[in-house]
């Protein structure tokens, strides 16, 4: 999992992108998507024109209503046109509109386009696909975020963000923070955790009663990170994990995967979310003495009594899919015995999970993960 999402958006994301509740999210996407409607053209009757009035790019369809064009929306149609969208930003909308309808005509796709188009005191298009694209709208997600809800999962409090405005600061009440956050009761917070950017809506949650006890006397925490596109910037995916503490600025410590869904908007989607629901469901119900046992379990177990075989016994369980390196490098962090005897699996995960967070690249971290939490119950 890529630990740096959380710290990333509450350190960017402007006011207007910022939500304090959960109920205060999910109000204002069903307010945009009452907003929207979905338009099925054909590619062929698309025309890219220069608006007089605001100077900005529009798309004109078959009924000749123009409709704004925003940055997100400018750089589907280049990736359509198999062209790059970066220098369309740094000509004149005049120009940059003639250079997109050039290579368009060149281009087209067959069939029909999908128009997201927002009517909100003037038309935007805030998406175009094709047919095969399957919307997921963020509303679908309500019964998802109220199932969490009711279970007493929550928004971490943070500290104000960079240029945060005052009107946006409150002080933190006891219901608002938890042991797990370096937030304190009476401390300045400011809305954080919940998003949406326009493109990609993010829910950063955590359970302020759901923990568990490590080997080395730390707690660790539940956390979730939900995050879903309407407009095609990404799939729709969740991540469970257990972590040590988060800052005030939403950096995680100590974090550790134990599941993730992912998937696109194509095909069945409604059955892709309703065993996606159903994994998360089982996450944040389970009950953490579970957990607790399987940690409990892999610091007394030993994956050999002879720890120079440690590393030869973790590359042959190929379920594992460990590399001589990345074993060699995970007993080696292991001997130091900061977590505990090195020949366990306990010791090996966590070392595991500690080279994850040095790797600068989100895919390494998210297989090194899984990786480490196969460890705790492979032996």
């Amino acid at each position: 999992m890529d630990t740096g999402v959380p710290n990333r958006y509450w350190a960017t994301m402007p006011k207007d992108c910022r939500f304090d509740t959960i109920q205060e999210l999910l109000a204002h996407k069903r307010a945009v998507q009452n907003q929207c409607r979905e338009a099925i053209v054909p590619w062929s009757s698309l025309n890219i024109v220069e608006d007089a009035g605001t100077d900005n790019l529009c798309i004109v369809g078959q009924t000749n209503n123009p409709a704004l064009l925003t940055h997100w929306t400018t750089k589907q149609l280049a990736n359509y046109a198999n062209f790059p969208a970066e220098p369309l930003t740094k000509l004149s909308s005049r120009l940059a509109g003639e250079c997109l309808m050039e290579v368009l005509e060149k281009e087209r796709p067959t069939g029909n386009a999908n128009l997201l188009v927002r009517e909100n005191g003037a038309s935007e298009v805030r998406c175009v696909t094709t047919e095969v694209y399957q919307r997921l709208w963020d509303s679908d997600l309500t019964d998802m975020f109220e199932f969490l809800m009711e279970r007493g999962w929550m928004n971490p409090p943070a500290w104000p963000y960079p240029s945060c405005p005052e009107s946006e600061i409150r002080i933190t009440q006891p219901h608002e923070t938890f042991e797990g956050s370096l937030v304190k009761v009476g401390d300045k917070r400011a809305p954080a955790g919940l998003y949406d950017t326009k493109s990609i809506t993010l829910a950063f949650l955590i359970h302020p009663n759901s923990y568990i006890r490590t080997p080395q006397g730390r707690t660790m925490w539940r956390g979730l990170m939900i995050q879903n596109s309407e407009v095609r910037a990404s799939a729709c995916k969740a991540t469970g994990f257990l972590f040590d503490q988060v800052c005030g600025n939403h950096n995680l410590f100590g974090a550790q995967e134990l599941f993730e869904f992912n998937f696109r908007h194509t095909g069945d989607i409604r059955s892709k979310l309703v065993e996606a629901f159903t994994q998360l469901r089982e996450f944040a119900s389970k009950d953490m003495r579970g957990e607790q046992e399987i940690m409990d379990h892999a610091a007394k177990s030993l994956i050999h009594e002879d720890k120079t075989k440690i590393t030869d016994v973790l590359t042959n369980r190929r379920s594992l899919g460990l590399s001589m390196k990345l074993a060699k490098d995970a007993v080696t962090i292991a001997d130091t015995g900061i977590y505990g005897d090195p020949r366990s699996p306990w010791a090996i995960s966590q070392a595991l999970t500690q080279l994850s967070q040095k790797s600068e690249y989100a895919a390494d971290r998210a297989g090194l993960d899984r990786q480490a939490t196969q460890v705790l119950t492979a032996f």
